[in-house]
C-alpha cells in the first residue's frame, strides 16, 4: 500500500486532553506515520500507509466521532452560527439560576446568616445547582461519562467531579450531617465552564475566516459549451477537459489554458501584480483571477481541490494545523 496523507473530521473534542486521546488512538493503528489534531479546526492530518476505514473505527473507540473530509469545502455559515448560538444560549441557561445564587448567598457571605432559615437555603441551592447540571450542564456530564467508559477522561471528568462533590455536600447537610454546604457552586463551576465553551465555539469560528476568504474569492458559477450551446452550471460540477466561456468583467471559474480569444488579465489576487497580463492562446490562466476586456474559451485543466485557489486554503489550514517541535514535545 502507497504512503498517503488523509484528513478526518472530528466531532466532539474540547480540551487538549481530547486532541491527546485521539492522537494516540491514531498512533496506535497500523501504518501511521504522523498524526496531527487541530482542536479550532476540529480536523486530524494523517500520513502513513493507512486504511481510512481502521482510522475511523480508531477514533470511534475513544469516543469521538470521525469522518473523511475528500474535498476542501467552504465552511456553512448556517452551520457555524447554529454551534455560536446553541453555545450561548447553554451559557446565558446556566447564569440565570447562578446569579440567583449569589444573590441568595450575599447575606451569608455579610452577616453569616442563611436567608430566611438554614433549611429552605441549603435546599435552594440543591435545587438550583441541579437545573444547572442537568439542563445546561448535561452534555458535559454524558461527556464525562463517555470518556470515563473508553478509559480517556478528558476535562469534562474534573468539572463533573468538581460540580457533584460540591453537590454531594449540600445534600449530607441537608441529611444532617456537619459539613460545610457548597452546593451552590456546583452550579457556578458549570456556568463558567459553558462560558470558556463560548468563547471557545467563538474563536473556533474565527480560526476559518482566513480560508473562507480565499475559498470566496472564486467564482460560484462557470458557462460551459456543450455541443452548439452553452449551459450554466455549478463551479463544483465543472471537469477537467470542460470548455468554459468567459466574459469581459467576469472571473476565470478554474484554472485552465486558454484555448480561443485574447484578454488581459488581472491577477493581483493571486500573485499580487497590479498590472494586467496580456493572455492568449495555449496561455495558462488562474481561477479566480478576472478577465478585464475580452472574450475566452479556456479550457478547464484543475478542478476541485487542486486548483490553485484550493492549495492556497490548504496550505492556511496546514500551516494552523503543523506543530513545531517544541509543541509536539509539549
Amino acid at each position: 500500500m502507497a504512503s498517503q496523507a488523509i484528513e478526518l473530521k472530528i466531532t466532539g473534542m474540547h480540551c487538549a486532553a481530547c486532541v491527546s486521546t485521539v492522537e494516540r488512538a491514531l498512533y496506535q493503528a497500523e501504518g501511521v506515520k504522523k498524526a496531527v489534531v487541530n482542536l479550532m479546526l476540529e480536523k486530524a492530518h494523517i500520513e502513513g500507509e493507512v486504511e481510512i476505514d481502521q482510522l475511523i473505527q480508531a477514533v470511534q473507540k475513544t469516543g469521538y466521532e470521525a469522518e473523511l473530509i475528500e474535498e476542501i469545502v467552504l465552511p456553512q455559515d448556517s452551520q457555524s452560527d447554529e454551534g455560536l448560538i446553541q453555545a450561548k444560549n447553554q451559557m446565558v441557561f446556566a447564569w440565570v439560576p447562578s446569579v440567583i445564587m449569589m444573590l441568595w448567598m450575599i447575606p451569608k457571605w455579610l452577616s453569616g446568616i442563611m436567608w430566611p432559615n438554614p433549611t429552605l437555603y441549603i435546599y435552594g441551592m440543591i435545587v438550583f445547582s441541579l437545573v444547572v447540571l442537568l439542563l445546561p450542564g448535561r452534555n458535559i456530564l454524558r461527556s464525562a461519562w463517555k470518556s470515563t467508559v473508553h478509559l480517556s477522561p478528558n476535562m469534562d471528568v474534573l468539572i463533573a467531579l468538581g460540580s457533584l462533590a460540591c453537590l454531594v455536600t449540600g445534600v449530607l447537610k441537608a441529611f444532617g450531617m456537619d459539613i460545610h454546604s457548597f452546593a451552590g457552586i456546583a452550579g457556578m463551576i458549570i456556568s463558567f465552564h459553558l462560558t470558556g465553551r463560548y468563547i471557545e465555539v467563538k474563536a473556533r469560528g474565527r480560526s476559518s475566516d482566513a480560508m473562507k476568504l480565499l475559498l470566496n474569492l472564486g467564482a460560484k458559477n462557470a458557462r460551459i459549451i456543450v455541443g452548439a450551446e452553452q449551459r450554466e452550471i455549478p463551479i463544483s460540477q465543472i471537469k477537467s477537459g470542460d470548455i468554459m466561456h468567459v466574459l469581459a468583467g467576469e472571473k476565470i471559474p478554474t484554472d485552465g489554458i486558454i484555448v480561443d480569444g485574447e484578454s488581459t488579465i488581472d491577477e493581483s489576487i493571486t500573485s499580487g501584480e497590479s498590472t494586467p497580463v496580456l493572455k492568449t492562446v495555449k496561455d495558462h490562466v488562474i481561477g479566480a483571477t478576472i478577465n478585464l476586456d475580452g472574450v475566452l474559451k479556456v479550457k478547464a485543466t484543475k478542478v476541485g481541490r487542486d486548483t490553485f485557489i484550493a492549495q492556497m486554503a490548504k496550505m492556511v489550514e496546514e500551516a494552523q494545523t503543523t506543530k513545531v517541535p517544541i509543541q509536539a514535545f509539549a
